[in-house]
């Protein structure tokens, strides 16, 4: 539940199953598993330690994505990969502006956003990649699209 991208195969199972052993769950499951599938359904799944399937999981949003079994490890790193080739500072920003924006009002957030995209059009790195773009947007005909 901490990781910003959750993936699972087909076979994952899920549950936090802490009740059942007369705990709750730690590791900040009490407080991560309502941010990401609401309060109801997480109040229904700790206390009844119930198991969830990969399909339910992406269902519900505790999952962004069920990869095949066969090549689960593969596809996940290639995931991973594409991601990694982004600009960092872009993917931290992006990530700050989502996480720490959905502990603000949503006012705050909006000014975290804008002082986050400000930051991030200031940066050379952002203003080189914008002027590729815009360099390539012109050399390539109306009618066939820019690939990014």
């Amino acid at each position: 539940m901490a990781c910003a991208i959750r993936v699972a195969a087909p076979s994952a199972t899920l549950a936090l199953p802490e009740v059942g052993t007369a705990i709750i769950p730690g590791a900040g499951g009490t407080q991560r598993l309502p941010r990401l599938i609401g309060t109801s359904r997480a109040i229904e799944l700790i206390l009844s330690g119930r198991v969830v399937d990969a399909e339910e999981a992406l269902a519900i949003g505790l999952v962004a994505e069920v990869l095949d079994d066969d090549g689960f490890a593969d596809a996940a790193l290639e995931r991973a990969t594409r991601l990694a080739g982004r600009a960092r500072a872009a993917l931290v920003a992006a990530r700050r502006a989502v996480v720490e924006g959905s502990r603000m009002a949503f006012a705050e957030g909006l000014c975290l956003e804008g002082r986050l995209v400000a930051e991030r059009l200031r940066d050379p790195l952002t203003v080189a990649v914008v002027d590729e773009l815009r360099e390539r947007y012109r050399r390539t005909p109306p009618d066939e699209p820019v690939a990014f």
